[in-house]
């Protein structure tokens, strides 16, 4: 399907409180790294939520970013 892409990246993060901000060193498309990108954490029960910008100027990324995570047995 030529609509599949596939990224991948990693680098450090700081968490301080509620307050996740990650760098982002590594990335297969290059031009996203070194971009530092910050969000709010928030723990309901069993369930994390994540939420946040994704904002890098020069290539008009400019987008909300909510993940959910709920632990499994």
């Amino acid at each position: 399907d030529s609509e599949k892409i596939f990224v991948a990246g990693g680098g450090t993060y700081k968490l301080e409180g509620d307050n996740y901000i990650e760098s982002l060193d590594y990335c297969n498309y290059r031009e996203w790294e070194n971009n530092t990108f910050e969000f709010k954490l928030e723990i309901k029960g069993d369930t994390l939520i994540q939420n946040g910008l994704e904002k890098i100027e020069k290539l008009g990324v400019d987008r909300r970013i909510i993940e959910v995570f709920v632990k499994t047995k």
